[in-house]
């Protein structure tokens, strides 16, 4: 399975936050970027553009250099940059033109709109979810009670018996919304979920929060848990705390939460991605001093100069006390002839004009009369 994830971190951090969506914001300061992918000891073009919408005409400030990800599949973007308030955008592609006629080119890409410091107030809209205290009071989750499987031999795991059944029309009636869609954590810690359940049409709901955790290289199940869930009215917000194991072989676990029934029919579910051990390999790759760009600069329209205002003019353009000095024209000296389109040479030798010959016209001979 193909994946691409960007993460980014802020001076002063300590943690690595992933990118979600494809469009996100964050406030103005310094900040680097890393990518974690299954392209790995692949090359890859980088490339950074800042709209700057300060100047007229705007112009495109475009970034670029190449790069390779290693054998964890670990790219450093760029290294602790001011970003600047404006819209910012960061490609990854692939640089091969042969793989564009073979169709196997790729293309990775985040949009990043940076609002300025003024705006204390900024902050990712989740007024929808409760705060983490409040979610525990609302919803009474018996984790104690979770039923948790820790598959360790995938041959012995039998997916088909253990998930649960889609039910695609109680699907388009029940919603399950996480508060995050991608974590990064360690080894052996725990991983908290969050979210929301919605119902279009109200009422309440009662069952299990069933949670499976996959390995996206073999497809093989790595842990299931399931959590009780009290009948309780929607919408409304959960809480479920994940343990993951202690050894895994794989840095990326692709995880699926479900609503289900008594009778294991899927109501709702809501996938995510859980990014393992990174921090360290992330700060060494993201510290490397070999990072430059190079800069090119793309305009439209116009030119690459910022606008400059003419001076204000006062004086009129015409007034009675304007003096008339009359303009002296002064006639070239000798023959001006245009310029030739083939000078001669120095070494042509001098040739006469040649005149077409003609053949002598027919004259009709005239008979006297005798």
């Amino acid at each position: 399975m193909r994946y691409w994830e960007f993460l980014i971190q802020q001076e002063g951090d300590q943690t690595w936050l992933p990118l979600e969506t494809r469009q996100g914001e964050i406030l103005e300061g310094r900040y680097r970027m890393a990518a974690h992918t299954s392209y790995d000891d692949t090359s890859v073009e980088v490339r950074v553009s800042q709209l700057l919408l300060d100047e007229m005409p705007p112009r495109r400030r475009v970034r670029k250099r190449r790069a390779v990800t290693n054998d964890s599949g670990l790219l450093a973007i760029f290294p602790f940059m001011q970003l600047s308030p404006g819209h910012w955008e960061i490609d990854c592609n692939s640089p091969d033109v042969i793989d564009d006629f073979l169709g196997e080119s790729w293309h990775y890409s985040v949009q990043l709109q940076v609002m300025p410091r003024d705006e204390d107030d900024w902050e990712p809209d989740w007024s929808g979810v409760a705060s983490e205290n409040e979610l525990a009071q609302l919803l009474d989750v018996d984790t104690a009670g979770a039923k948790n499987s820790l598959k360790t031999d995938s041959s012995k795991t039998d997916v088909s018996t253990t998930a649960p059944i889609i039910n695609a029309t109680a699907q388009a009636d029940v919603q399950l919304q996480l508060k995050q869609q991608a974590y990064v954590t360690q080894l052996g810690q725990t991983l908290t979920l969050a979210g929301q359940l919605l119902r279009s049409s109200g009422g309440a709901v009662a069952g299990q929060l069933w949670v499976q955790l996959r390995d996206p290289q073999t497809a093989s199940t790595l842990q299931e848990m399931t959590f009780d869930l009290p009948k309780q009215s929607l919408p409304s917000p959960f809480l479920v705390t994940v343990t993951l194991p202690d050894e895994l072989s794989t840095q990326v676990i692709l995880g699926a939460i479900s609503l289900i029934d008594p009778e294991q029919v899927a109501l709702a579910s809501a996938s995510f991605t859980v990014t393992i051990g990174l921090a360290q390999m992330l700060d060494a790759i993201a510290n490397q001093s070999d990072l430059d760009f190079e800069e090119e600069i793309s305009i439209f329209p116009g030119t690459t100069e910022a606008l400059v205002p003419p001076g204000e003019k006062t004086e009129a353009l015409l007034t009675q006390d304007t003096p008339l000095i009359p303009k002296e024209i002064i006639p070239s000296e000798g023959l001006t002839l245009p310029p030739q389109l083939k000078p001669p040479g120095t070494t042509d030798a001098d040739r006469q004009p040649e005149l077409p010959t003609f053949p002598e016209p027919n004259r009709p001979s005239v008979t006297s009369a005798a």
